[in-house]
């Protein structure tokens, strides 16, 4: 069994990897770079996680996987359909 102490660190080493993720960009961040983040997903084709007090609360990503979950969505929709 693992010691207390050494699950807060693992749990603080997680936390800091995942808010020091480029992908991730508070909304204050977002409000004053928007048109330069548009311009990144568009030229990156990687989606970037808006966040509201350090807590993941939408997505914006590229056209591309926008149309793929679509895509998705309506096959399932056919599916759910036909049962």
């Amino acid at each position: 069994m693992k010691h207390p102490v050494s699950d807060a660190v693992d749990m603080a080493a997680a936390a800091e990897q995942l808010y020091n993720d480029p992908d991730r960009i508070p909304v204050t961040k977002i409000l004053i770079r928007f048109s330069e983040i548009l311009k990144e997903i568009q030229m990156t084709n990687r989606r970037k996680y808006i966040t509201k007090n350090g807590r993941a609360v939408a997505v914006i990503a590229p056209l591309v996987e926008a149309a793929i979950v679509d895509d998705v969505r309506n096959k399932n929709t056919l599916i759910q359909g036909e049962r």
